[in-house]
């Protein structure tokens, strides 16, 4: 996979969260085997991947499309996609849509890779200064860390509100750089970004085209 931050900007993503997951193996056989070949035929698919947390039955399932357009005719497929997904897993779920604004790969993350998974929220007018700021000045840190494979920044510009996920080869790598959480949160209250709740998940499946 391309190293450069261009590969993906400005595409768009649908995640969904799933809770109280109680058969989290058996979702992500349905979404490997019946889910991903169907998804795959669709205009503007881009990959798909499936983080959780086992401990605390949570999932994640994050589908990349090459366009807005493209997400919003997919929508249709993936409703039942989804609902096929939960009958097998269990729980509730909830859908949120991002624009991609940046994702970037230094290895590409697999099955067993660790994800950060964090909520921002920042002034809409104020995106395009901060996606800059965390380029030039973030994203570089991030690539000298130990263990990093990729990150994904993600915004919805109506709102303001948007997500950062990192993706780590282990748990020692993702628990040395959330060690520093404080200390980034100051600075990016400085820049007028407030951040959320953390989550750290296993990726599951791994399917980026």
């Amino acid at each position: 996979m391309p190293t450069s931050s261009d590969k993906g900007n400005g595409m768009h993503v649908r995640i969904t969260t799933a809770t109280g997951v109680t058969n989290l193996d058996a979702g992500v056989a349905v979404i490997r085997d019946e889910i991903l070949p169907g998804l795959r035929q669709q205009n503007g698919f881009r990959g798909l991947a499936v983080s959780g947390d086992r401990a605390s039955g949570m999932a994640m399932v994050l589908s990349q499309w090459d366009s807005a357009a493209d997400l919003d005719a997919s929508e249709s497929v993936a409703e039942k996609a989804r609902n096929d997904a939960m009958k097998a897993m269990g729980g509730e779920m909830t859908v949120a849509r991002f624009e991609q604004v940046l994702w970037e790969v230094v290895t590409q993350p697999s099955a067993g890779s660790k994800l950060q998974v964090r909520d921002i929220k920042m002034d809409p007018a104020r995106i395009d200064e901060n996606l800059a700021f965390f380029e030039e000045a973030v994203v570089p840190e991030m690539k000298k860390a130990k263990g990093f494979l990729a990150v994904r920044n993600m915004i919805n510009r109506d709102t303001g509100g948007g997500r950062v996920g990192t993706l780590w080869a282990d748990d020692e790598s993702v628990q040395a750089w959330m060690a520093r959480t404080e200390e980034r949160r100051a600075i990016a209250r400085e820049h007028g970004v407030e951040f959320g709740q953390d989550r750290l998940l296993e990726v599951l499946l791994a399917a980026m085209e």
